[in-house]
């Protein structure tokens, strides 16, 4: 089990320059989310780290930050490259105005350079490296923290797997109490005129109309198969969100069917781990 929370910070340094890189990682139920900022002039190596951060992280809200020492001093842009940008961008959407169109451009690669940096092709080779080892620490604390999770998650569905073994004994005693009730009953009202073999089927109707052994059939090999694929399988948040709503349809089944007051409470008993449950899968990759 690995968690979709993560944090790293490193720092390279790179001739007279010093990068500082942030990662953030956050859980997100719309896939993968990356929001990178970084130098103007590393514009041009966007694309493959953007490559790098979806192989590493798959799933999450990944906020990447990288900055340098010397941010504040000024940056050359090629002029040459600017204009022909602005000329075919003028051309493609003639309707924009100029001050889109110059947006636009100056967000393209290749426009910034550092005046003391150049990003040659071991540059690149490092500092791709850098994000790299920065995105392996980050896996290392989801990997951590994925484990802490997995022991309360495998806590509380034991909880529900150890609470649902007591139903069938509680429903006999229910049974067993209900049948009683009604033959009392019966036996205090002497001017009652029944059929004892009429009685017998309506009572045996009512007991299977209510009866609770499917669902909890159901329910144990739910939490079972929840187990499974939490043993088995790397990324898995989004079944065990499936299998946990399937264990909480089949515990308001014997909640709405149970009609007595011990099963009731074990039902609540049961339906709080549920949601101890979804609120930490929530987290998972």
């Amino acid at each position: 089990m690995i968690s979709m929370t993560g944090y790293a910070a490193k720092e390279l340094k790179l001739n007279s320059i010093e990068f500082s890189l942030v990662i953030r990682c956050l859980n997100s139920t719309k896939g993968l989310d990356i929001s990178l900022k970084a130098p103007k002039y590393l514009a041009v190596m966007e694309s493959s780290i953007r490559q790098l951060i979806s192989k590493s992280i798959i799933r999450g809200k990944v906020s990447v930050i990288i900055t340098d020492s010397t941010n504040n001093l000024e940056l050359d842009i090629n002029e040459h490259k600017l204009k022909s940008y602005i000329k075919k961008l003028s051309i493609i959407s003639p309707e924009s105005n100029a001050g889109d169109i110059l947006n636009a451009a100056i967000s393209l690669p290749n426009i910034f350079s550092h005046n003391t940096f150049q990003l040659t092709e071991s540059i690149n080779i490092k500092i791709i490296s850098f994000i790299k080892d920065g995105l392996n620490e980050v896996q290392d604390f989801r990997i951590k923290e994925g484990k802490q999770l997995q022991k309360e998650v495998v806590k509380y569905i034991k909880v529900i797997q150890k609470t649902s073994k007591l139903l069938p004994s509680l429903e006999i005693k229910k049974n067993k109490q209900k049948k009683a009730k009604i033959f009392t009953q019966l036996s205090l009202n002497k001017n009652i005129n029944y059929d004892p073999s009429r009685l017998e089927s309506e009572m045996i109707y009512y007991f299977e109309k209510n009866d609770i052994t499917e669902e909890v059939v159901r329910l144990s090999s739910h939490c079972d198969f929840f187990l499974e694929v939490m043993g088995n399988e790397h990324v898995m948040g989004k079944k065990l969100n499936f299998i946990s709503q399937e264990i909480l349809r089949e515990i308001n089944t014997i909640g709405s069917k149970a009609n007595n007051f011990e099963i009731q409470k074990k039902v609540v008993i049961m339906k709080e781990e549920i949601e101890k449950i979804k609120e930490q899968i929530q987290n998972i990759l």
